[in-house]
C-alpha cells in the first residue's frame, strides 16, 4: 500500500483529480476523515496541513505528497521533488501600501511576512539588511498599518492586495504544487514512481 499526503483546501481537488489520472480513484471527498482510501484499497490518503505535507514526506510516514514549491523553499526538507503539477499557481510578491512613497529597498527597513527563511535569502542574496517580522494571519494589515515598510506574501490573483491599496513591487519567484516524495520510497520504488510519473 502506498501512503500519499494531500493537502487540505484549494489543492485538495485538484491533487486528487491528478492521482485520478492514473487510476487512483475515490468515491467520495471526506468531510472530516483525515485518512481515507482508494477503491482498489492500494492506496491511501492522508490530508495534511499544506505545511506538514513535507513534514510527513521527510520523515517516511506518507511516502509521497502534494505540495507547494512555496512551502519547498521555505522549509527546505530533505525530500525528492519528483514532478511540477501544474497547479496551484501563486507568485511570491513584495508589496506596499500604494500611499507609501517607496523608493527602494534600504539597510534597517521593515519587512513582514509569513516566510522568513524565503524572505531572508532574498534580501540576504542582495546584500541588505532588514527587520523581518514574523506575522501568521493577514499580512496586508502591517503595510496598511505601518507596521512594516513592504510586506512579502503569497499572491494567487492579486486581488487582496489592490482591495487593499496595495501594489506589487518584485515577484521573487512562481509557485505551483509539486509531486514528492522521501528518499527510502524513492530508493526501493525508482522504476514504480518513474512509471507512475511517465
Amino acid at each position: 500500500m502506498i501512503t500519499i499526503g494531500i493537502p487540505k483546501g484549494y489543492l485538495l481537488k485538484e491533487s486528487l483529480k491528478f492521482f485520478s489520472k492514473f487510476g487512483v480513484e475515490v468515491d467520495d471527498i471526506p468531510d472530516r476523515k483525515l485518512i481515507f482510501f482508494d477503491r482498489t484499497k492500494k492506496y491511501r490518503f492522508m490530508i495534511l496541513r499544506p505545511t506538514d505535507v513535507p513534514v510527513y514526506v521527510e520523515n517516511g510516514v506518507v511516502d509521497m505528497g502534494v505540495t507547494g514549491m512555496d512551502i519547498i523553499r521555505e522549509r527546505k526538507p530533505n525530500i525528492i521533488k519528483l514532478k511540477d503539477l501544474g497547479f496551484g499557481y501563486c507568485r511570491f510578491v513584495i508589496a506596499t501600501d500604494k500611499d507609501n512613497n517607496f523608493d527602494g529597498f534600504k539597510n534597517g527597513m521593515k519587512v513582514a511576512t509569513k516566510f522568513v527563511n524565503c524572505t531572508k535569502e532574498f534580501f540576504n542574496d542582495r546584500g541588505i539588511k532588514v527587520d523581518i517580522i514574523k506575522l501568521y494571519g493577514s499580512v496586508e494589515l502591517a503595510a496598511i498599518t505601518g507596521l512594516s515598510d513592504v510586506i512579502v506574501d503569497l499572491v494567487a490573483t492579486g486581488d487582496t492586495l489592490r482591495e487593499n491599496n496595495l501594489k506589487e513591487i518584485e515577484t521573487i519567484f512562481e509557485s505551483t504544487a509539486y509531486l514528492v516524495t522521501n528518499n527510502v520510497f524513492y530508493s526501493l520504488n525508482t522504476d514504480r514512481i518513474k512509471q507512475f510519473i511517465l
